[in-house]
């Protein structure tokens, strides 16, 4: 066992870390196999140069497995427990330099382990065995896996920087290449971030910049890799609302690569392909709401959108306005149905009761939406806010106009008083509020103001339940 692999490991342990391996082998969380210890206690006794007669196979043998014969079976015995202790062994040199580097990934910080204290054997084996896993610990798309190979290709490099090895060359090209993609990736990522917030963060985004770097990438051979292409036609249309080719070609590629990718990248993406769909829908495109609807659905079914089997209320609502806006009610009906008591919110009864009312209202059961809500104590105030809007609309479908007055006034009245609404929104409020009388006061095919109320609701202010305003001006032409 003099030259064994298993001895050449433990030669290269100094008296600490002995000490430490001990504990790491006699702790039952790392190991509940007495006789590993047994074993390993055996062997450090000719530390640290492992040289004796009692390290002889057939002496080792006799001692751990006294009533077995040594020839019947080749030694099955001791193989299987050197098989062990070496598997134990690099778990430890795995959990002991994991400690120290901030999370780079175990069997990379084996492999400089091994280089650095000249452990040939070792180091090709666990090359071998990282190569072997094709997942190096996480799921092939994604830029950890670049970057993991990088540092793979970098590690062996410097394992043979020394020797006259026709492969490193290569190796150092392979590792140069697999860092350009993690950088694409990562650039790629960050600037699709930049410009999904850029209004939550009144960040000014430089387009033309993204423009340059989108060219980069089309000139560069990392296109091929569908990680990066991904990234690429997301950037590409969330940057130009026109890139719809693009967006298409995102769609495509997305169902095919969704099963290689991690959840948080799968649901990033959805989130940049929704982003865009609401820009689409925002902007009079009515195709975008069937795609944005049938995102939604596909999320739901690969469990994209669920946190603990749970949903959030802003995607339950949003999924329930869809569906009601394409007249998908029955849909609409099953899902409010299945998802009653898995809605993430500080008043779910409250999200629930908003939109139980709102598929009442598109079913056109007035009665069921004044029932509902006419005397319901919803304590959250935005949500108070949506149920009044339900019930404004309810009026405004039965010509109740004392009603709808009333409860317009209510309206402007209560978002004045409460601080805890923006300027923003008060806005909005006071937009809808302000359009829907002039609906109100519209005498039917008055083409001329009916035609002054569309450009109204086309500019650029900030509109709420847009949808149905023009749906309403529709029905008067």
């Amino acid at each position: 066992m003099q030259n064994s692999e298993l001895v050449d490991l433990l030669r290269s342990f100094n008296s600490k870390q002995r000490k430490q391996l001990h504990k790491f082998i006699a702790s039952p969380f790392f190991n509940e196999n007495e006789q590993l210890l047994a074993f390993y206690e055996y062997l450090v006794r000719f530390a640290p140069e492992y040289k004796s007669s009692y390290l002889d196979r057939k002496t080792v043998f006799k001692h751990f497995f006294p009533k077995q014969s040594y020839e019947k079976n080749s030694g099955l015995g001791l193989r299987r427990l050197i098989g062990k202790l070496m598997r134990l062994i690099e778990a430890f040199i795995e959990y002991t330099e994991l400690k120290g580097t901030g999370g780079q990934i175990p069997e990379i910080r084996a492999l400089e382990y091994y280089s650095e204290n000249g452990l040939e054997r070792q180091f090709q084996k666990a090359l071998q065995q990282i190569k072997k896993s094709k997942t190096l610990n996480y799921q092939r798309l994604s830029m950890e896996y670049y970057y993991a190979l990088h540092q793979i290709d970098l590690k062996e490099f410097d394992f043979i920087s020394g020797q006259n090895d026709p492969k490193r060359g290569k190796l150092l090209q392979q590792s140069i290449d697999h860092l350009d993609v993690y950088y694409f990736i990562s650039k790629l990522q960050l600037s699709c971030i930049l410009l999904s917030t850029r209004r939550v963060f009144r960040t000014k985004v430089d387009r033309t910049a993204i423009q340059i770097f989108l060219s980069q990438i089309e000139a560069s051979p990392h296109l091929k890799q569908p990680f990066v292409t991904l990234y690429y036609y997301a950037l590409s249309f969330l940057n130009d609302h026109n890139q719809e080719e693009h967006f298409q070609a995102f769609k495509s590629l997305l169902e095919t690569q969704a099963n290689d990718l991690p959840d948080y990248e799968l649901r990033q993406l959805y989130m940049y392909a929704n982003n865009y769909c609401m820009a689409k829908i925002k902007k009079g495109s009515k195709k975008y709401t069937w795609e944005l609807f049938n995102f939604f659905q596909k999320e739901l079914e690969q469990d994209i959108l669920y946190v603990d089997n749970k949903i959030l209320d802003s995607y339950f609502s949003n999924i329930v306005r869809l569906a009601l806006r394409l007249g998908e009610t029955d849909w609409a009906e099953n899902f409010i149905t299945q998802h009653e008591h898995r809605i993430i919110s500080q008043n779910p009864e409250d999200v629930y009761l908003y939109n139980l009312a709102s598929l009442a209202l598109t079913q056109k059961k007035y009665d069921k939406v004044l029932e509902l809500l006419r005397f319901a104590e919803i304590k959250d105030i935005f949500h108070r806010l949506q149920a009044r809007l339900v019930l404004i609309k309810v009026y405004y479908e039965t010509k109740e106009v004392e009603l709808l007055d009333a409860a317009l006034n209510s309206l402007k009245t209560f978002i004045y008083r409460n601080k805890i609404i923006s300027e923003n929104q008060q806005n909005q409020y006071k937009n809808f509020s302000n359009m829907l009388l002039q609906l109100q006061n519209t005498v039917p095919k008055d083409s001329k103001r009916i035609q002054k109320l569309e450009k109204k609701l086309s500019d650029d202010k900030e509109w709420i339940e847009i949808f149905w305003l023009r749906k309403k001006l529709e029905e008067l032409k």
